[in-house]
C-alpha cells in the first residue's frame, strides 16, 4: 500500500515512514457496483485515495440536468476540496465498478500538511484544476454533453483572474476566446463614437462571455471589463467550434442566449448587476462592525434569503489559523474558492474587514460589490489611516459602490454635521442608522437588495394635501418608504416625511401650515416688478418649519427639484439647507420671485418637471411609486368672455350681487398653470416610468385654496389604498422586510 500511496500526485517523494503514517492512519472501503461513496450536499472531513475499481462523479445541476463530471481509477484521490475548503459535497461520487478506496482523515492529513507543505500545495493545485473542471461541465452551456468532450475542453482550458476594472475585451477587438464566469461580476459597456461609455448590461457567476463574437467572426461589438476581482474559464475558438458542431443542445443555448441579447438591446433593457458580496469597513475595533453586521445579517435574510458574515477570525476558524493571512498562491487560491463556495450558497456575504491593512482586509475589497464604510456619527469625521490605506493608496476597487453608514443612538432627533463627514470622502451614497431601530436596518438592506421603495411626490398647490393621503395608504398596506423626492409642494411634503416619518404629525403640520399660509399670502403682495409676492411670510414659515436641517442630515434619502433659467434645465438639490432648497422648487414664476444662486436663477420644479420620476429611477435600487396631485383638464370657463378684459369691471361683476357673474381664474391660478403646461405634456413620460403611478382624484380643489385642501387627504387614502393593495399582489411584494 505505501507503493501505491508514492504513486499519488502529491505524495511523490515523500519518505516512507510518511507513507507509512498516512497508511496507518486509513480506512479501506470496499464498493460494489453502484454504491454511493458519498452524496452532494454532504459534509464530512475526509478525502479518498482509489486502490483499485472505478468511480464516477456525476452532480445535478440547476436545470435539474444530471450531468457526468469525472471518472477515476487506481492512483486518483477524490474529494479534496472537502478538506481543504471545508464546504458540502459538490457532486455525488459512486463505484461504476468494483472498487476499493482508503479513507484518510482531516486530522491526519493536517498533521501531514504541517510537515510536508508540498503535499497541500499540490492538493491545491489539483483542487483548482477540477474546479476549473467542474465549473466547466455545470455550465448551461454544457448541458448533457458526454464526459469525453468535457474532457477534450478541460484539457485546453485556463483560468483567467481580473482585477476589479481590468479588462478582458475591448470593443474592436478580434474575437478568440469564450469565457465561463466562475466567480466575480463583469459589466458590458458600449462605446460610442465620441469615446462616451454607456454600461448596458452586466454578466455574473455561471454567464458566458464573448460568443456572439465567435459566432458571427466579427470584431467584438462591446468592451467588457471586471468590477471587482473576477475569475474566469477561457475556451478556444477551436474548441467552442467543435463543442457546437457534435453537440446540437449547445446550439438551441446559444440560440436561446443570443435572441435575449437581441431582445435587450433593441428594448434598451440592461441587465441588472445584482449586488451579492458587501465589504465592511470599520477603523473601530469596538465590536461596532460585528453588531452592525449582525443586524444587517438579519435584515437581509429577511428580505432576500440566507446571507452570511464572514471575518478573518471566522476563517481562521474554519480553515485553521493564519489561513486569513496567507499571501502566497495555494493559500490564496484555496481563500478565492472558499469564498466562491460561500457566494454559491447564500444570497449575500457580508465581508468583514479587519480594523487594519490586512491581507484579508484587501482580500474583502478586491471582492467586494459594495463597500460600506462605517462610523459612529458621534466621531471625528476626518478620513482613517485605513480608509486612506484601502481608497487612496495601496489597495482599490474603483468600480465597486461605496456608501458611508453613520451609526447613532436611539434618542438622536435629526442627524446633523453630515456635511463633513461627506466632504471628506467620495461616497456614492449615505445611509443613517439609528443603533436599535429595526426598520433602520431594514431601509438599508432594501437598498442593497435592489428592493428599495422611491416615492416621488409632484407639484400642486394647495392639492399637495392630497400626497398625505396617499402616504398614509402606503403606510396602512405595509409599504416602505426608503426614498423621497419632489417638487413644489411635493418637494415639501417629502422633507417633512424625510426628517419624521409620521403620518400624524405631516397631517397636523399641513393643516398649520396651510392655515399660515392663507392668512399671510396677500400680505406680501408687492409691485409686480418680479412677482406678485414678495414671499418673504412663504420664506419665514419654511425656514420655520424646516429650520437649519439639512439634506444630507435627513433620515430618509431626499431631493427636490427645481428649474434653472438660465441654463433651462433641472436642478437637483440633494445638499444644503432643506428650507431653501424647497423654496426654489416652489418659486412658481410671476407669483414668487426666484431664487438666485450662483448667479443661476431657479424657480419652480414643476416649469420643466412636474413630477421628477426620472431623477428617482436613477437614484433609487429598486420600485417607484410616483403620486401625482396636477390635473390635465384645469381652468375651463362657460361662457366664453370678449377677448379684451378690464380687471376694475371683472372685479365689480364679481362684488355686484345683482350682476351676471363671469367665473374667470385668478392671475396666481393662471401664472401657476402656464409653468407647468411644458410638464404637463411630458407627463406621460413620467407615468411611464414609475412601477406604480398613483392620480387621486384633486381637481375639485382650487390650487390655492388652501382653505378646504385638508379634505383631500381623506379623499388620496380612500382612493390610494386599493391600488396600492393590487400593485403588491401584482407585483409579489409580500413582504419588504418591515415590522
Amino acid at each position: 500500500m505505501v507503493e501505491l500511496l508514492a504513486s499519488v500526485p502529491g505524495f511523490r517523494g515523500l519518505p516512507d515512514s510518511a507513507l507509512d503514517i498516512v497508511e496507518r492512519g486509513s480506512e479501506h472501503l470496499m464498493l460494489s457496483t453502484g454504491d454511493v461513496l458519498f452524496l452532494q450536499g454532504e459534509f464530512d472531513d475526509a478525502m479518498y485515495i482509489v486502490v483499485s475499481g472505478f468511480l464516477e462523479m456525476v452532480a445535478m445541476l440547476g436545470n435539474d440536468q444530471r450531468q457526468l463530471l469525472a471518472r477515476f481509477g487506481p492512483s486518483d484521490w477524490i474529494g479534496e476540496s472537502v478538506v481543504l475548503f471545508h464546504r458540502p459535497r459538490k457532486a455525488t461520487v459512486y463505484a461504476s465498478a468494483p472498487a476499493e478506496v482508503m479513507k484518510l482523515s482531516l486530522p491526519r492529513l493536517a498533521t501531514l500538511f504541517d510537515k510536508h507543505p508540498g503535499v497541500y500545495n499540490e492538493l491545491v493545485r489539483v483542487a483548482a484544476r477540477r474546479l476549473l473542471s467542474f465549473h466547466i461541465a455545470s455550465s448551461p452551456l454544457m448541458a448533457g454533453v458526454d464526459i469525453e468532450t468535457l474532457r477534450m475542453l478541460d484539457g485546453e482550458a485556463n483560468w483567467i483572474r481580473l482585477a476589479g476594472m481590468e479588462t478582458l475585451f475591448k470593443q474592436g477587438d478580434t474575437p478568440d476566446y469564450l469565457y465561463v464566469v466562475v466567480c466575480g461580476r463583469l459589466e458590458v459597456v458600449a462605446v460610442g463614437g465620441d469615446g462616451r461609455e454607456e454600461i448596458v448590461g452586466y454578466v455574473g457567476r455561471g454567464d458566458l462571455v464573448g460568443e456572439m463574437g465567435l459566432l458571427t467572426d466579427e470584431p467584438r461589438s462591446r468592451t467588457v471589463r471586471a468590477t471587482r476581482d473576477t475569475q474566469l474559464v477561457r475556451l478556444s475558438k477551436g474548441q467552442f467550434e467543435l463543442l457546437l458542431s457534435q453537440n446540437p443542445q449547445c446550439m438551441r443555448y446559444i440560440a436561446k442566449r443570443l435572441a435575449t441579447i437581441i431582445s435587450h438591446n433593441a428594448t434598451g433593457k440592461i441587465t441588472k448587476a445584482r449586488l451579492s458580496t458587501i465589504a465592511i469597513v470599520t477603523a473601530q475595533s469596538d465590536g461596532v462592525a460585528s453588531a452592525f453586521i449582525e443586524r444587517m445579517i438579519e435584515a437581509i435574510s429577511g428580505i432576500a434569503g440566507p446571507s452570511l458574515h464572514l471575518s478573518s477570525r471566522r476563517i481562521d476558524y474554519e480553515l485553521g489559523p493564519g489561513s486569513s493571512s496567507v499571501t502566497d498562491e495555494a493559500g490564496h487560491t484555496r481563500l478565492i474558492n472558499w469564498l466562491a463556495e460561500y457566494e454559491d450558497q447564500f444570497s449575500y456575504l457580508l465581508l468583514e474587514c479587519d480594523p487594519r491593512l490586512s491581507p484579508w482586509t484587501a482580500l474583502c475589497i478586491r471582492s467586494a460589490d459594495l463597500i460600506l464604510i462605517v462610523s459612529s456619527a458621534k466621531d471625528d469625521p476626518s478620513v482613517r489611516e485605513l480608509e486612506s490605506a484601502i481608497f487612496e493608496r495601496t489597495v482599490t476597487n474603483r468600480a465597486a459602490r461605496k456608501e458611508l453608514v453613520l451609526l447613532h443612538s436611539d434618542g438622536a432627533r435629526v442627524p446633523s454635521g453630515t456635511a463633513a463627514w461627506l466632504s471628506k470622502r467620495h461616497v456614492d451614497a449615505h445611509h443613517h442608522i439609528r443603533i436599535g431601530h429595526a426598520t433602520d436596518y431594514q431601509r438599508l438592506a432594501r437598498f442593497i437588495t435592489d428592493k428599495a421603495i422611491g416615492l416621488v411626490l409632484s407639484g400642486g398647490g394647495a392639492r399637495g394635501h392630497g400626497h398625505v393621503g396617499a402616504i398614509r395608504a402606503l403606510e396602512h398596506c405595509g409599504v416602505p418608504i426608503d426614498f423621497v423626492g419632489g417638487t413644489s409642494i411635493g418637494a415639501a411634503v417629502a422633507a417633512l416625511w424625510a426628517i419624521n416619518a409620521d403620518v400624524a404629525a405631516l397631517i397636523r403640520i399641513g393643516k398649520d401650515f396651510s392655515d399660515t399660509f392663507r392668512k399671510h399670502f396677500l400680505r406680501d403682495l408687492t409691485f409686480p416688478a418680479v412677482a406678485l409676492n414678495s414671499a418673504r411670510r412663504f420664506t419665514r414659515s419654511l425656514e420655520d418649519l424646516f429650520g437649519g436641517v439639512r439634506i444630507e442630515d435627513l433620515w430618509i434619502p431626499y431631493f427636490c427639484t427645481s428649474t434653472d433659467l438660465s441654463k433651462a434645465d433641472v436642478v437637483v438639490h440633494e445638499e444644503g439647507l432643506v428650507s431653501s432648497s424647497v423654496r426654489a422648487s416652489s418659486a412658481i414664476p410671476g407669483i414668487w420671485p426666484p431664487v438666485v444662486c450662483n448667479g443661476h436663477i431657479l424657480v419652480d420644479g414643476g416649469v420643466l418637471s412636474n413630477l421628477p420620476v426620472d431623477v428617482m429611477r436613477k437614484r433609487c435600487r429598486g420600485s417607484v411609486i410616483a403620486v401625482d396631485v396636477g390635473s390635465v383638464m384645469d381652468l375651463t370657463v362657460r361662457p366664453n368672455p370678449a377677448a379684451s378684459l378690464s380687471g376694475w369691471r371683472l372685479r365689480w361683476k364679481q362684488l355686484n350681487p345683482f350682476g351676471n357673474k363671469t367665473e374667470l381664474p385668478h392671475i396666481f391660478n393662471i401664472l401657476s398653470r402656464a409653468a407647468q403646461l411644458g410638464s404637463i405634456r411630458a407627463g406621460d413620460v413620467s407615468k411611464g416610468q414609475a412601477d406604480l403611478y398613483l392620480q387621486p382624484p384633486t381637481s375639485e380643489i382650487d390650487l390655492f385654496d388652501w382653505k378646504s385642501a385638508y379634505k383631500l387627504v381623506d379623499v388620496a387614502y380612500q382612493h390610494c389604498i386599493d391600488e396600492v393593495e393590487q400593485w403588491k399582489l401584482r407585483e409579489a411584494y409580500g413582504s419588504y422586510g418591515s415590522t
